[in-house]
């Protein structure tokens, strides 16, 4: 009787749909030999160009996974790659041609918008504002917590370098 109930209950439960399939949710993150490559590819790659970094790659959780500093890189260059890993930001880049690249640059006016708007951002993002090393072009960059936020700033400092050096 009592192995009766033992099989009665069994071919009851292998009745039952089992609800929970499909519930289980699998992430793939980076593995450690993976993080590793990307890590020093991006150190050559900053070595090729001439910069001397520190690279931080950290998993989908926000985890650091590897932080890597170049032998003549600055000691606070680890800290700071570490506290901002893939820590991304909306970017807004305009090319604004220009006559003079290298007047536009020094124009009182350019460098004071360009660091009234880095200031503004500060900690919060960043403002770049240099000359093409190769066209008469000046670059202006923008990175902001918003894209809203980066066109506006971008917009503001296209007008002045377009205001003080209007393409020939």
């Amino acid at each position: 009787m009592q192995l009766k109930s033992i099989v009665a209950a069994a071919l009851i439960a292998s009745a039952i749909p089992f609800t929970g399939h499909g519930q289980i949710l699998t992430e793939r993150n980076i593995s450690l030999p993976l993080a590793l490559q990307v890590a020093q590819a991006a150190m050559a790659a900053c070595k090729a160009d001439g910069y001397d970094v520190s690279v931080a790659v950290v998993d989908r959780a926000g985890d650091l996974k590897v932080l890597l500093r170049s032998d003549t890189a600055n000691p606070h260059n680890a800290d700071l790659a570490r506290r901002n890993a893939m820590h991304r930001l909306p970017q807004r880049l305009v090319n604004v041609r220009v006559a003079d690249r290298d007047a536009a640059m020094a124009d009182p006016e350019v460098t004071a918008a360009s660091a009234r708007e880095s200031e503004a951002l500060a900690g919060r993002g960043r403002v770049l504002v240099r000359p093409s090393g190769t066209e008469p072009l000046v670059r202006v960059m923008v990175e902001a917590p918003t894209a809203e936020e980066a066109d506006e700033v971008c917009t503001r400092l296209v007008a002045v370098v377009e205001r003080v050096s209007p393409a020939g």
